[in-house]
C-alpha cells in the first residue's frame, strides 16, 4: 500500500488504475468506510467500500480500455481534507471518437498517515449531454 504525500500523487494514481484497469490499486486509494461515495458517470450514488468495489470490478472486467486525459484541474486543501475538481477527457479503446468530457470531483482525506479518496463525482458535461438521446439515458453506456 503506498503512502501517498499528498492528494495530487493520490489522484495520479487514482487515474493510473483507472487505465490499468486494477481493482487491487484502485480499491487502496478508497478510504475503508463505509462513508465513501463514489458516482460514476449517469450513474447512481454508490456508498460505501463494497459497493464501489462491485462497480469498479465491473468497470475493469474488459481489462484496460480507458485513456484518460485531464484538463482544468483545481486544487483546494484545507488541513486533511483536499477537493480536487477537474475536467476528464476520457477515450474507449477500438473506438474512434472525439474524447468524452466529464467533470469530476474529487475529494481526499489524509487517514492513517496517507491521503485516501472519500468521494469521486463524475458527471457528462452539459454539452454531452444535449447530445444524450433520451434512449441513451434509459441504458447508459459506463464510462467509469
Amino acid at each position: 500500500m503506498s503512502n501517498h504525500a499528498t492528494s495530487i500523487e493520490a489522484e495520479q494514481a487514482f487515474y493510473a488504475a483507472i487505465e490499468q484497469a486494477d481493482l487491487t490499486q484502485m480499491m487502496q486509494l478508497w478510504a475503508n468506510t463505509d462513508l465513501v461515495v463514489c458516482i460514476h458517470p449517469m450513474g447512481v450514488c454508490l456508498r460505501g467500500v463494497a459497493a464501489i468495489a462491485k462497480s469498479w470490478r465491473e468497470i475493469f472486467s474488459k481489462g484496460p480500455r480507458m485513456g484518460i486525459t485531464l484538463s482544468d484541474l483545481n486544487w483546494q486543501r484545507t488541513g486533511d481534507l483536499a477537493v480536487h475538481t477537474l475536467c476528464e477527457h476520457i477515450t474507449i479503446a477500438g473506438r474512434h471518437q472525439q474524447p468524452t468530457p466529464v467533470l469530476v470531483t474529487n475529494i481526499y482525506q489524509f487517514l492513517d498517515d496517507r491521503w485516501q479518496i472519500i468521494l469521486h463525482h463524475a458527471s457528462l458535461t452539459p454539452d454531452m449531454m444535449r447530445k444524450t438521446r433520451p434512449s441513451d439515458l434509459a441504458s447508459p453506456p459506463v464510462l467509469h
